[in-house]
């Protein structure tokens, strides 16, 4: 696929070619650390031969990574962290200091049981256009 081909609002099937590497994608750079661990995580699971293929839809076109065309999209995942606002009265019951914005950040998880709850989240992610199939 060409890089001027990819269409944003468009939902791509993205396929890591088996004789790439995702690991070459990894910058070190301060900022990326989100970015880079996803794709040490891609390179660990290709290199074991396991599925890579997933859905993205894309949000961003145009764009180089690695000196590669790239593009920048939502991929859904199951995931049991979550990510919530504590309100500024909870923030304030807990002792914590006013004019202050905290999130809590955790696992999700059945109270009862105490088993992880899987929910559906959103991951932005900027990957080489080369993985895009139709």
């Amino acid at each position: 696929m060409t890089p001027t081909e990819p269409r944003i609002g468009r939902t791509y099937r993205v396929r890591i070619p088996r004789d790439e590497s995702p690991a070459k994608y990894v910058t070190g750079s301060p900022g990326r650390g989100e970015a880079d661990l996803m794709f040490l995580q891609m390179a660990f699971v290709h290199g074991d031969g396991l599925s890579d293929d997933f859905d993205i839809t894309l949000t961003s076109v145009g764009e180089v990574l690695a000196g590669e065309p790239a593009v920048t999209g939502v991929k859904v995942v199951d995931t049991t962290r979550v990510s919530t606002p504590l309100s500024p009265e909870v923030a304030a019951a807990l002792g914590l200091s006013p004019g202050v914005e905290y999130v809590v950040e955790g696992v999700l998880k059945d109270a009862r049981s105490g088993e992880p709850v899987q929910v559906l989240a959103e991951e932005t992610l900027t990957i080489p256009a080369s993985w895009l199939h139709e």
